[in-house]
């Protein structure tokens, strides 16, 4: 019986030079499982065993033989080198032996592994178990996807592919095994790490997932930090909404993302029509004016809505009319630019009221006859604008006689920027000038009670003019008829000949015989009619600054003669001292 065992396995050996068909080896179709028939034996290898680069895998050999017991197998293996490396091939040794016979080259793509296993006990076995493994190394450097394991036989040659202890043979089937190479993402890099757009702009960003033969699922997520600058589509296009940066993303489905940093500018304008600008005047800022109408495009043809605003709010143009740039500020600054147009202003010149100094105090502007004319100040209202001077004079009317002069602008200017208003009731006033006397008119001896003035005798005095020359006039009583009834100072008028000299008034003091009453100290000559008191005259002229002038001064003096009480006159220099 061991004999005929031995023989048996010996035959075995030899029948194991199989010519079997080759299938077909393919990563896209695999084959499936089928169901053991009563009259086959199926022999089964693993498929779709997921392994990835470098590592090694077990493919287990699973024999059905419930429906068709058999005692021996003889294969070949065809297997893919390119991805696959053969390390050892082993059987169940508990109910069969056996093993590999040979590994050879087939192809540059494809190697064979050839191998047999024969029952232990040299009978026919019913089983359903795998009785080889075989274990490869999954190259460094596989390509990813399905690599096949496919047995074949050479039928022809040696039918007894599958045979039995009494040296039949038996129908078989063989069911292909395979691996997948798997080829994880590592990794998503963009065309793109930086773009540039205009609002309303668009580009396409091209996403490459690495590795290029990864077998994991190569859709692609998109997505964009902040989509009211830039939105993206899933098939990376890119549109720019409004000026800013943010990140357009893209993401696998493990994960992995690369990011493109997006740059969005407005969107040109161009000013179709320039605003119209209301008149100012000389002095108030160009924020003063109101922008009003004006018309601006896009670069996209559309009509951009926004405001006008002057560039320089606080400029300040001369009068007439003067061209300004105003700048446009869409509504929409994100996706429109700004522009500039220039707008016409018409700028009115600024109205100045002059007024003289003393008018302005309420005082008249003049000086008395014989006076020098002073300087006419004045006071400006409203005042000049920054830095503007005036230049020139105010004059008046021609003329030196006592009377009123008006006042006009005469030379005085403040440029092409102003016009000039005088304010009403600018006269000059020429006063007539006050006589002097030395000596004054006097009664020298008493005169009777009850008489009348016209009656009294009395030494004229002499009238000086403004440089202590003799003027002519006339000297009266103001009151002839009256009756000198008491001694007193009377009134006396002196008319001067000249129009410009002032009617005088004197107190002159007349004594009653018999009457040695007090008098009181006559008062100083004053002017018969009053004149309006004038100031802006220059008082370095004239008589005051004629020294060898004599000016009386009453004095009243108390002096014990004769015991009675003396009034004299004292003559006092006046003038330089």
């Amino acid at each position: 019986m061991e004999n005929k065992l031995k023989l048996r396995r010996t035959a075995a050996l030899m029948l194991s030079v199989m010519i079997l068909a080759c299938f077909s080896l393919t990563s896209a179709i695999m084959p499936q499982k089928v169901k053991a028939e009563e009259n086959k034996v199926i022999f089964t290898l693993d498929q779709k065993v997921p392994v990835t680069r470098g590592s090694e895998v077990t493919i287990n050999a699973v024999m059905d033989s419930t429906k068709q017991p058999c005692s021996n197998l003889q294969y070949y293996i065809d297997y893919e080198a390119d991805t696959l490396e053969f390390i050892s091939g082993t059987q169940d040794s508990t109910l069969w032996e056996g093993g590999v016979a040979a590994v050879k080259a087939k192809s540059a793509k494809i190697s064979t592994i050839k191998g047999f296993v024969n029952s232990n006990s040299g009978e026919n076995e019913a089983i359903n178990k795998p009785i080889m493994t075989f274990k490869f190394k999954v190259k460094d450097d596989a390509p990813s996807g399905i690599a096949e394991l496919a047995f074949r036989a050479d039928v022809a040659n040696f039918p007894e592919v599958v045979g039995t202890s009494d040296g039949g043979t038996v129908p078989f089937e063989f069911n292909n095994g395979s691996v997948l190479v798997v080829s994880p993402i590592t990794g998503v890099t963009l065309n793109k790490e930086k773009l540039s757009l205009t609002a309303g702009g668009s580009d396409t960003l091209t996403a490459t997932v690495n590795p290029a033969d990864t077998t994991d699922d190569k859709t692609i997520a998109w997505s964009a930090g902040n989509d009211k600058i830039a939105a993206v589509d899933n098939t990376g296009k890119v549109t720019a909404i409004s000026a800013g940066t943010t990140d357009i993303t893209a993401t696998t489905v493990n994960g992995k993302t690369a990011k493109c940093s997006v740059t969005v500018s407005p969107m040109g304008t161009t000013a179709a029509q320039a605003p119209t600008a209301t008149g100012i005047t000389y002095g108030q800022k160009l924020d003063e004016s109101t922008l009003s109408g004006g018309s601006v495009k896009g670069a996209d043809n559309a009509e951009v809505k926004g405001t006008w605003q002057f560039e320089n709010l606080d400029a300040i143009l001369s009068a007439g009319s003067q061209k300004a740039t105003v700048v446009f500020i869409p509504a929409e600054p994100g996706k429109y630019s700004q522009c500039e147009a220039e707008a016409t202003v018409e700028v009115a010149q600024l109205n100045i009221t002059v007024t003289p100094a003393a008018l302005e105090e309420g005082k008249v502007l003049g000086k008395t006859f014989g006076e020098k004319d002073g300087e006419l100040t004045y006071t400006l209202s409203p005042a000049l604008v920054g830095d503007d001077k005036m230049t020139g004079t105010l004059a008046r009317g021609a003329g030196e006689d006592a009377g009123t002069y008006p006042i006009n602008l005469g030379t005085l200017s403040a440029g092409d920027n102003y016009t000039l208003t005088l304010a009403e009731g600018a006269v000059y006033t020429v006063n007539k000038a006050l006589p002097t006397f030395d000596p004054a008119p006097q009664v020298k001896d008493p005169v009777d009670k009850g008489i009348s003035l016209k009656e009294v005798k009395y030494t004229e005095g002499k009238a000086l003019d403004i440089n202590g020359k003799a003027l002519k006039g006339t000297f009266e009583w103001v009151d002839s008829d009256l009756k000198v009834e008491k001694s007193g100072n009377y009134k006396m008028r002196f008319i001067p000949d000249d129009p410009n000299y002032a009617t005088m008034l004197i107190d002159v003091t007349v004594k009653v015989k018999g009457d040695d009453s007090k008098v009181p100290t006559p008062g100083a000559p004053t002017p018969e009619s009053p004149q309006p008191h004038v100031t802006g005259g220059n008082p370095n002229t004239g008589i005051l600054n004629n020294p060898a002038v004599l000016y009386p001064m009453a004095a009243m003096m108390l002096a014990a003669v004769s015991g009675c009480m003396v009034l004299y006159f004292k003559r006092i220099k006046v003038g330089k001292h």
